[in-house]
């Protein structure tokens, strides 16, 4: 099992203030299929949940638009893979429909 996780909150490395919306990418560089399991929370509680097969060889899932309204949150991914170099995370960060950011699996803090 891997675990990626990231943090967005006000005045921290990535600040939640200028985040409307996150687009993300999952990509499976590894040759056998892996399930993950995604959950973003904000200071209320959960806000999305979802378990999405993601198959081998290259291949990616775009997951539906997360908004965040400028919220501070919490987004974990987690994987049954034990090999977090498997996992390809693209995240394009808009606010007012505007690219602001891009961020990938190295802005997430990885727990093995």
């Amino acid at each position: 099992m891997s675990v990626l996780k990231m943090e967005a909150g006000v005045q921290l490395p990535i600040d939640s203030r200028y985040i409307g919306v996150l687009e993300v990418d999952i990509v499976n560089r590894g040759a056998k299929d892996f399930n993950i399991w995604i959950q973003m929370l904000n200071p209320v509680g959960l806000v999305y949940e979802m378990l999405i097969n993601v198959q081998g060889g290259g291949r990616s899932k775009t997951l539906q638009d997360m908004h965040t309204y400028e919220q501070p949150f919490t987004l974990l991914m987690i994987t049954n893979t034990r090999q977090c170099d498997q996992i390809g995370v693209s995240i394009r960060v808009k606010n007012n429909c505007q690219l602001v950011a891009l961020f990938n699996e190295a802005h997430f803090e990885r727990i093995d």
